[in-house]
């Protein structure tokens, strides 16, 4: 994961990427990840996707407008979870709201 002056940018090996403004992350923080809903790329909802390599320090990104995410196949999310190595170091990277707990 990738977080620069005017884009944001993660992939999970060669089935899914994202790349977007930096500008439509509305919020973010760290979420509870169950071990049912799995690791790898995952859809967790109707508008929403994971790259999640482990169940802990995973970080939801709120996005407005929706974004087009590659997760096996397209689709445009609203929610992006991730599990990047430090966790505490990307929220203070982004530097924004926490979203609602």
């Amino acid at each position: 994961m990738e977080v620069g002056p005017r884009e944001v940018a993660a992939s999970f090996g060669p089935l899914a990427a994202a790349r977007f403004p930096l500008a439509v992350v509305r919020s973010a923080r760290v979420i509870p990840w169950s071990w049912w809903r799995g690791y790898g790329v995952r859809w967790y909802g109707w508008d929403a996707a994971g790259f999640v390599g482990r169940g802990r320090g995973v970080v939801e990104l709120v996005l407005e407008p929706a974004v087009e995410v590659r997760a096996v196949l397209r689709r445009r999310v609203r929610r992006l979870a991730l599990s990047p190595s430090d966790p505490e170091a990307l929220l203070a990277r982004l530097d924004l709201p926490a979203g609602p707990g």
